[in-house]
């Protein structure tokens, strides 16, 4: 399933949506945050937190 695909589902609560999802951006935004931030420690929290506020706010992405 694509990405846009799963965000619909995620947005209208589908925790299995959101672990898939999880599974296909995580590394690409991990590696993103990596450049930015630096620290792999600090890179991982980042990357934690972009993809929490995935879950919680997915209703309001277009």
């Amino acid at each position: 399933m694509e990405a846009d695909e799963l965000l619909v589902l995620v947005a209208g609560g589908d925790q299995k949506a959101f672990e898939e999802l999880y599974g296909l951006v995580c590394g690409p935004v991990y590696g993103l945050v990596r450049r930015v931030v630096r620290d792999p420690a600090q890179s991982e929290e980042v990357t934690q937190e972009v993809l929490l506020e995935l879950w919680r706010s997915a209703a309001r992405f277009d």
